[in-house]
């Protein structure tokens, strides 16, 4: 029987150490934080009123099959795995703007067609591109990868159509529109229209049995991530003899120029086994190979620093929480600011976790949110949100939010007339994730 050493227990280290003892080998992860989860955790903090720190709303697409089939492995109860009892139903989106469109704005909010604010040929020109990048051989996708697809489907569309499509970059494919290349997200779509074999569920209290396949929409957590998937990995990974040391991040390893000997946690305990994981985030691993200089040396791991020296986006997640019910206008709908400097998206959790879960001290209603773009200036300070306190990011959010003529319809429609500025004021709390 052989020892794995695992450095890292957020998905891929977690997902490591599932494989490995699955074919029998020793485990043993070590983990920086205080529980697993990595990027992808959540925690409740005292001094926090005790709200779920969620990263946003975590969406899982038709295409994360891998995942699916994890979670059918891992027992959330008696009664039914993590992918019965932890997934929710799609989500839906609605594109929001500054200026409503009409006396209505649900109709446009919520339509497939009118929300993008695309004219006839805006349309045709945005499907012609996207499906030559659907299409391409390798020399074109190489091509593609070296174009920005904001400015590319600029010169094609009007300005208001493509300041909309631009606006979806953030929280639907996961860039800075300011950074994503024509490829990408090209590729992003191809996978949400031709994601392979659907995924299905059973009968539930929400409603009747279901499929989850393309163009299927977004699936989320049921709950905070730990207590609805991480806590049950780990518990489900103990149970199979994996040993978990928190607490225990990892310093350096001890390379003889052909292998790794051995590895040193911050504690100064050295740590020996026949197989090395590296589960860590791409910024704490270059840190232990500027520790570990040998090993950068090797031809595979030179190629590490240039890939993570200027990543492709800095993403800021937030939480609004209310001492009271605001209701939302579309069950289990994200809402995107299309006009936000700052490509603002927004979330009610309560709309998708179950009854019981707890949201903090006193608090009814919680918002999340995802600020998806780093390199824009805010109306208010003129910073962008890397350059920005807490307090101006706080501030030039509520600013960005408060301007949304649609946004301020909806609420008032679902809310006997009380739209956002009265919501907001006073407010009864207004906490922050800055990741």
């Amino acid at each position: 029987m052989k020892n794995v050493a695992i450095f890292g227990a957020g998905i891929s280290g977690l997902a490591a150490a599932h494989e490995f003892i699955r074919l029998g080998y020793k485990v043993s992860i070590y983990e920086a934080n205080l529980d697993a989860g990595g990027f992808f955790r959540s925690a409740r903090m005292p001094e926090d009123k005790a709200m779920p720190s969620e990263y946003s709303w975590h969406g899982l697409g038709p295409w994360y099959h891998n995942v699916f089939d994890i979670m059918k492995q891992i027992p959330f109860d008696e009664e039914g795995s993590v992918y019965d009892k932890s997934l929710s139903r799609p989500i839906s989106y609605g594109i929001v703007s500054d200026v409503a469109t009409k006396s209505d704005a649900e109709d446009i909010v919520f339509s497939t067609i009118g929300r993008f604010r695309m004219t006839w040929w805006d349309k045709v020109r945005w499907a012609k591109l996207l499906f030559k990048t659907w299409t391409s051989n390798r020399r074109t996708k190489e091509h593609y990868s070296k174009l920005n697809a904001s400015e590319t489907w600029r010169s094609r569309m009007s300005d208001l159509g493509w300041k909309t499509w631009r606006a979806t970059f953030g929280p639907w494919v996961g860039c800075d529109f300011t950074r994503a290349s024509v490829h990408h997200v090209g590729q992003f779509f191809r996978r949400n229209f031709f994601s392979g074999p659907a995924h299905y569920h059973k009968a539930d209290e929400q409603g009747s049995a279901w499929k989850h396949s393309s163009r299927g929409g977004w699936l989320l957590l049921r709950g905070p991530s730990n207590e609805f998937w991480f806590d049950k990995w780990v518990a489900h990974l103990k149970k199979s003899g994996v040993k978990f040391f928190f607490q225990a991040p990892l310093e350096k390893f001890d390379f003889d120029g052909k292998k790794i000997v051995s590895a040193y946690l911050q504690s100064g305990e050295e740590i020996h086994a026949d197989i090395y994981v590296m589960a860590t985030n791409p910024f704490a691993a270059l840190e232990i190979f500027n520790r570990t200089p040998e090993l950068e040396k090797l031809e595979q791991l030179r190629l590490f620093r240039p890939l993570i020296s200027d990543g492709p986006h800095t993403q800021v997640s937030f939480r609004i929480a209310f001492t009271e019910k605001i209701a939302w206008s579309k069950e289990r709908t994200a809402l995107l600011l299309a006009d936000s400097e700052f490509n603002l998206t927004l979330f009610p959790q309560e709309e998708v976790w179950a009854s019981g879960v707890d949201l903090g001290k006193d608090v009814v209603t919680l918002w999340t949110g995802t600020a998806c773009v780093a390199s824009v200036a805010g109306k208010v300070y003129g910073l962008p949100l890397t350059h920005c306190t807490k307090e101006q990011f706080i501030e030039e959010v509520k600013v960005q939010l408060l301007r949304c003529e649609d946004l301020d319809h909806l609420i008032k429609k679902a809310n006997n007339g009380r739209g956002l500025k009265e919501s907001f004021k006073p407010l009864p709390l207004f906490a922050f994730l800055m990741r």
